[in-house]
Protein backbone atom coordinates (compact mmCIF):
# COMPACT_ATOMS: atom_id res chain seq x y z
CA UNK A 1 0.00 0.00 0.00
CA UNK A 2 2.87 2.34 0.81
CA UNK A 3 4.51 1.69 -2.55
CA UNK A 4 1.24 2.18 -4.41
CA UNK A 5 0.58 5.41 -2.51
CA UNK A 6 4.05 6.74 -3.28
CA UNK A 7 3.68 5.88 -6.98
CA UNK A 8 0.26 7.53 -7.12
CA UNK A 9 1.70 10.68 -5.57
CA UNK A 10 4.66 10.75 -7.94
CA UNK A 11 2.55 10.33 -11.08
CA UNK A 12 -0.42 12.39 -9.94
CA UNK A 13 -1.41 14.79 -12.78
CA UNK A 14 -0.18 18.34 -12.30
CA UNK A 15 -2.48 20.13 -14.72
CA UNK A 16 -4.58 22.68 -12.89
CA UNK A 17 -7.30 24.69 -14.61
CA UNK A 18 -6.68 27.59 -12.23
CA UNK A 19 -3.10 27.83 -13.54
CA UNK A 20 -4.29 27.95 -17.14
CA UNK A 21 -6.69 30.85 -16.81
CA UNK A 22 -5.93 34.19 -18.35
CA UNK A 23 -8.33 37.02 -17.65
CA UNK A 24 -8.39 39.22 -20.77
CA UNK A 25 -9.10 42.83 -19.87
CA UNK A 26 -8.08 46.26 -21.11
CA UNK A 27 -8.06 49.46 -19.10
CA UNK A 28 -7.49 53.16 -19.71
CA UNK A 29 -4.27 55.03 -19.06
CA UNK A 30 -5.81 56.68 -15.98
CA UNK A 31 -6.90 53.31 -14.65
CA UNK A 32 -3.35 52.02 -15.13
CA UNK A 33 -2.08 54.88 -13.00
CA UNK A 34 -4.62 54.05 -10.31
CA UNK A 35 -3.62 50.38 -10.35
CA UNK A 36 0.04 51.35 -10.08
CA UNK A 37 -0.61 53.54 -7.03
CA UNK A 38 -2.70 50.77 -5.45
CA UNK A 39 0.16 48.31 -5.91
CA UNK A 40 2.60 50.73 -4.28
CA UNK A 41 0.29 51.25 -1.30
CA UNK A 42 -0.16 47.53 -0.84
CA UNK A 43 3.61 47.03 -0.91
CA UNK A 44 4.09 49.73 1.72
CA UNK A 45 1.62 47.95 3.98
CA UNK A 46 3.76 44.81 3.89
CA UNK A 47 7.05 46.59 4.56
CA UNK A 48 8.63 46.38 1.13
CA UNK A 49 11.95 48.21 1.14
CA UNK A 50 11.66 51.69 -0.46
CA UNK A 51 14.06 50.98 -3.32
CA UNK A 52 12.33 47.73 -4.28
CA UNK A 53 8.77 48.90 -4.94
CA UNK A 54 6.94 48.45 -8.22
CA UNK A 55 8.31 50.94 -10.75
CA UNK A 56 6.68 52.80 -13.62
CA UNK A 57 8.45 54.73 -16.41
CA UNK A 58 5.88 56.81 -18.28
CA UNK A 59 5.86 59.39 -21.04
CA UNK A 60 2.77 60.94 -19.46
CA UNK A 61 0.28 59.44 -21.89
CA UNK A 62 -0.53 56.14 -23.56
CA UNK A 63 2.17 55.22 -26.08
CA UNK A 64 2.21 52.96 -29.11
CA UNK A 65 3.93 50.19 -27.14
CA UNK A 66 4.25 49.19 -23.50
CA UNK A 67 6.30 46.49 -21.84
CA UNK A 68 6.01 44.60 -18.55
CA UNK A 69 9.29 43.40 -17.06
CA UNK A 70 9.15 40.45 -14.65
CA UNK A 71 12.19 40.11 -12.38
CA UNK A 72 13.70 36.83 -11.20
CA UNK A 73 13.06 34.84 -8.02
CA UNK A 74 14.46 36.64 -4.91
CA UNK A 75 15.10 39.78 -7.02
CA UNK A 76 13.10 43.02 -7.47
CA UNK A 77 12.39 45.62 -10.19
CA UNK A 78 15.85 47.20 -9.85
CA UNK A 79 17.11 44.13 -11.72
CA UNK A 80 15.76 45.79 -14.87
CA UNK A 81 16.86 49.37 -14.19
CA UNK A 82 19.14 49.52 -17.22
CA UNK A 83 16.99 47.54 -19.65
CA UNK A 84 13.88 49.36 -18.51
CA UNK A 85 15.48 52.72 -19.33
CA UNK A 86 16.51 51.35 -22.73
CA UNK A 87 12.89 50.52 -23.58
CA UNK A 88 11.71 53.84 -22.16
CA UNK A 89 14.19 55.77 -24.29
CA UNK A 90 12.89 53.82 -27.29
CA UNK A 91 9.41 55.25 -26.67
CA UNK A 92 7.82 52.55 -24.54
CA UNK A 93 5.90 53.02 -21.33
CA UNK A 94 7.57 50.57 -18.96
CA UNK A 95 5.92 48.72 -16.06
CA UNK A 96 8.20 46.93 -13.58
CA UNK A 97 6.00 45.16 -11.02
CA UNK A 98 7.25 43.59 -7.79
CA UNK A 99 6.39 39.91 -7.47
CA UNK A 100 4.35 38.94 -4.35
CA UNK A 101 6.38 38.21 -1.20
CA UNK A 102 9.51 39.84 -2.65
CA UNK A 103 11.29 43.06 -1.79
CA UNK A 104 11.26 42.85 2.01
CA UNK A 105 14.23 42.89 4.36
CA UNK A 106 13.73 39.19 5.10
CA UNK A 107 15.34 37.42 2.15
CA UNK A 108 13.33 34.26 2.85
CA UNK A 109 9.90 35.87 2.52
CA UNK A 110 9.73 34.90 -1.15
CA UNK A 111 9.30 31.30 -0.03
CA UNK A 112 5.64 32.02 0.71
CA UNK A 113 4.70 32.67 -2.93
CA UNK A 114 2.21 30.28 -4.55
CA UNK A 115 1.48 29.41 -8.16
CA UNK A 116 -2.05 30.84 -7.85
CA UNK A 117 -0.62 34.14 -6.61
CA UNK A 118 1.79 34.21 -9.53
CA UNK A 119 -1.05 33.72 -12.02
CA UNK A 120 -3.07 36.52 -10.42
CA UNK A 121 0.02 38.74 -10.37
CA UNK A 122 0.75 38.20 -14.07
CA UNK A 123 -2.87 38.80 -15.02
CA UNK A 124 -2.99 42.04 -13.03
CA UNK A 125 0.34 43.23 -14.44
CA UNK A 126 -0.65 42.63 -18.05
CA UNK A 127 -4.00 44.32 -17.52
CA UNK A 128 -2.22 47.37 -16.12
CA UNK A 129 0.04 47.45 -19.18
CA UNK A 130 -2.93 47.48 -21.58
CA UNK A 131 -3.62 51.06 -20.51
CA UNK A 132 -0.02 52.08 -21.09
CA UNK A 133 0.42 51.06 -24.71
CA UNK A 134 -1.56 50.03 -27.78
CA UNK A 135 0.65 46.95 -28.05
CA UNK A 136 1.81 45.03 -24.97
CA UNK A 137 5.03 43.06 -24.71
CA UNK A 138 6.57 41.20 -21.78
CA UNK A 139 10.14 40.57 -20.70
CA UNK A 140 11.23 38.14 -17.99
CA UNK A 141 14.50 36.94 -16.51
CA UNK A 142 14.92 33.48 -14.94
CA UNK A 143 11.77 32.94 -12.86
CA UNK A 144 10.42 36.06 -14.50
CA UNK A 145 10.92 34.28 -17.82
CA UNK A 146 8.39 31.70 -16.64
CA UNK A 147 5.91 34.49 -15.87
CA UNK A 148 6.54 36.14 -19.24
CA UNK A 149 6.01 32.85 -21.07
CA UNK A 150 2.77 32.22 -19.19
CA UNK A 151 1.57 35.73 -20.09
CA UNK A 152 2.36 35.12 -23.75
CA UNK A 153 0.36 31.91 -23.77
CA UNK A 154 -2.70 32.93 -21.76
CA UNK A 155 -3.12 36.68 -22.33
CA UNK A 156 -4.09 37.48 -25.93
CA UNK A 157 -3.18 41.15 -25.39
CA UNK A 158 0.51 40.16 -25.22
CA UNK A 159 2.03 40.36 -28.69
CA UNK A 160 5.73 39.85 -27.95
CA UNK A 161 7.65 37.82 -25.35
CA UNK A 162 11.33 38.08 -24.46
CA UNK A 163 12.34 35.31 -22.03
CA UNK A 164 15.92 35.68 -20.77
CA UNK A 165 17.44 32.47 -19.32
CA UNK A 166 13.97 31.27 -18.29
CA UNK A 167 13.78 28.91 -15.34
CA UNK A 168 11.85 26.12 -17.04
CA UNK A 169 13.68 23.52 -14.96
CA UNK A 170 16.85 23.32 -12.84
CA UNK A 171 20.18 22.53 -14.44
CA UNK A 172 20.77 18.74 -14.62
CA UNK A 173 23.68 18.97 -12.19
CA UNK A 174 21.37 20.58 -9.65
CA UNK A 175 18.42 18.20 -9.98
CA UNK A 176 17.81 15.16 -12.17
CA UNK A 177 14.57 15.01 -14.12
CA UNK A 178 13.17 12.24 -11.94
CA UNK A 179 13.50 14.56 -8.92
CA UNK A 180 11.48 17.39 -10.46
CA UNK A 181 8.01 15.97 -9.65
CA UNK A 182 9.14 15.69 -6.03
CA UNK A 183 10.29 19.32 -6.03
CA UNK A 184 7.04 20.53 -7.58
CA UNK A 185 4.77 18.44 -5.38
CA UNK A 186 6.49 17.70 -2.08
CA UNK A 187 7.81 21.24 -1.70
CA UNK A 188 5.57 23.19 -4.07
CA UNK A 189 2.40 21.81 -2.47
CA UNK A 190 3.77 22.37 1.02
CA UNK A 191 3.87 18.69 1.99
CA UNK A 192 7.47 19.03 3.15
CA UNK A 193 8.69 22.04 5.15
CA UNK A 194 10.46 24.65 3.08
CA UNK A 195 14.21 24.35 2.54
CA UNK A 196 16.50 27.13 1.35
CA UNK A 197 19.50 26.79 -0.95
CA UNK A 198 22.34 28.74 0.60
CA UNK A 199 23.41 31.75 -1.48
CA UNK A 200 26.65 31.91 -3.40
CA UNK A 201 27.68 35.10 -1.61
CA UNK A 202 26.53 36.80 1.62
CA UNK A 203 24.63 39.44 -0.37
CA UNK A 204 22.55 36.91 -2.32
CA UNK A 205 19.17 35.62 -1.16
CA UNK A 206 18.81 31.86 -0.53
CA UNK A 207 16.39 30.21 -2.95
CA UNK A 208 13.27 28.63 -1.45
CA UNK A 209 12.37 25.10 -2.59
CA UNK A 210 8.70 26.01 -2.06
CA UNK A 211 9.01 29.02 -4.36
CA UNK A 212 10.93 27.07 -7.01
CA UNK A 213 8.29 24.34 -6.94
CA UNK A 214 5.50 26.86 -7.48
CA UNK A 215 7.24 28.54 -10.41
CA UNK A 216 7.78 25.10 -11.95
CA UNK A 217 4.07 24.37 -11.46
CA UNK A 218 3.36 27.10 -14.01
CA UNK A 219 5.76 25.47 -16.44
CA UNK A 220 3.80 22.23 -16.13
CA UNK A 221 0.71 24.14 -17.18
CA UNK A 222 2.12 25.77 -20.29
CA UNK A 223 0.12 25.10 -23.43
CA UNK A 224 3.34 24.26 -25.26
CA UNK A 225 3.61 21.10 -23.14
CA UNK A 226 0.32 19.83 -24.56
CA UNK A 227 1.42 20.73 -28.09
CA UNK A 228 4.68 18.81 -27.64
CA UNK A 229 2.80 15.74 -26.41
CA UNK A 230 0.47 15.84 -29.39
CA UNK A 231 3.40 16.03 -31.81
CA UNK A 232 5.03 13.00 -30.15
CA UNK A 233 1.80 11.04 -30.54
Amino acid sequence: ALIIGAAAFYFWPEHNAALQKGTPQTVSYDESLRRFEAARQQESSRAVEPTKHTQFLTHGTKTKKSVVMFHGITADPTQFAGLGKYFFDAGYNVYLPLTPHHGTANKKDHGAVTARELVDFVNQSVTTATGLGDEVGVVGLSGGGVLATWAGEYRPEVKRVLALSPFYEPAPEKASKWQLPLLRKAYGWGILPDTFIEPATPKDAPFSYHALGNYLALVQNFRINDTAKQLKQ
